[in-house]
């Protein structure tokens, strides 16, 4: 039988949340890395701005003790 404190239940379930956000940020920064320039012009955004917000998340990432994964920039 596996005893589960309440305690460990919190940070638990914050990770999980956190993780998921990260995942799903990831996700759609590649998406929009996959685009042509003239869609992402269309839009207002530009590739050197997709690439500074991943480098931003990361750095955020390596300050709080956790890791985002990397993704491919086209």
């Amino acid at each position: 039988m596996v005893i589960i404190h309440a305690a460990a239940i919190g940070p638990f379930r914050r990770w999980l949340r956190l993780r998921a956000d990260r995942k799903a940020l990831l996700s759609a920064t590649d998406q929009l890395s996959r685009l042509p320039d003239d869609v992402l012009g269309d839009i207002g955004i530009s590739r050197d701005e997709i690439m500074c917000a991943l480098t931003i998340r990361h750095a955020e990432a390596g300050a709080a003790g956790t890791t985002i994964e990397r993704t491919r920039i086209a």
